[in-house]
C-alpha cells in the first residue's frame, strides 16, 4: 500500500512539473506574440479598429494566455511546498535553458544561412533590415552616381540632389531609353 501511495505521489507532482514547464513556455511564447502584435498596432490611432484587426485579436488572445499562464505560474508557486523545494528552481532553470539554447541556435542559423547581396543582407529570399545603415546609404550613393553618369538624363542639382536636364536622350541600366523635354 505504501507504494501505491508513493506512485500516485510522484504522478501528480509529475504532472504538476508538466503543467508548470508548459505554463512557463506559453508565457514566454505570449510574451512575443504581444511584442509583435503590439508592434503591428503601434502605428493605429483608434483603438476599436485596432483590436477588431487580425493583429488585435492576436494581441488580445496572447494577452489572455499570458495571464492565465502567469496566474496558474504564481498558483503552483503559492500553494504548493515544490515552490520552497529545488524542484521549482530547477524546472524554471530547465525552461530558461531551453529557451537560451533555441534562442542562439535560432541566431546561428540566420547568421549563417544569410546571403550577402548589393541589397542587403537576404535569407531565403527576403530582404533583411541592414545592420549598418551607413553601408547601404553608400552603396546606393554608388549606384546613383554611376547610373546618373552614364544615362546622360539626370545631372546634379545643388537643392533637389538630381533632377532632369533639358533635351537629353540616355539609356537605362536595362538599355532602356530616357528622353527629357526642353524644360527637363
Amino acid at each position: 500500500m505504501a507504494g501505491v501511495g508513493i506512485r500516485a505521489h510522484s504522478c501528480t507532482d509529475l504532472a504538476i512539473n508538466a503543467g508548470l514547464l508548459g505554463s512557463l513556455y506559453l508565457c514566454e511564447a505570449s510574451i512575443g506574440a504581444l511584442v509583435i502584435s503590439g508592434y503591428h498596432l503601434s502605428g493605429q490611432r483608434e483603438v476599436v479598429s485596432a483590436l477588431a484587426s487580425h493583429s488585435g485579436s492576436c494581441f488580445i488572445v496572447a494577452s489572455i494566455l499570458f495571464m492565465l499562464s502567469s496566474a496558474f505560474i504564481a498558483y503552483v508557486y503559492l500553494t504548493t511546498e515544490r515552490s520552497r523545494s529545488k524542484r521549482f528552481g530547477l524546472t524554471v532553470m530547465m525552461n530558461l535553458v531551453t529557451l537560451l539554447l533555441v534562442l542562439v541556435i535560432g541566431e546561428l542559423a540566420i547568421r549563417l544561412l544569410t546571403v550577402e547581396t548589393p541589397e542587403g543582407p537576404v535569407l531565403r529570399n527576403t530582404l533583411l533590415f541592414p545592420r549598418n545603415w551607413q553601408n547601404v546609404a553608400a552603396q546606393y550613393r554608388e549606384r546613383w552616381e554611376r547610373f546618373s553618369a552614364s544615362s546622360g538624363v539626370f545631372v546634379v542639382d545643388d537643392v533637389l540632389g538630381w533632377t532632369m536636364g533639358a533635351n537629353r536622350q540616355g539609356h537605362g541600366p536595362y538599355n532602356e531609353t530616357y528622353f527629357s523635354s526642353v524644360e527637363g
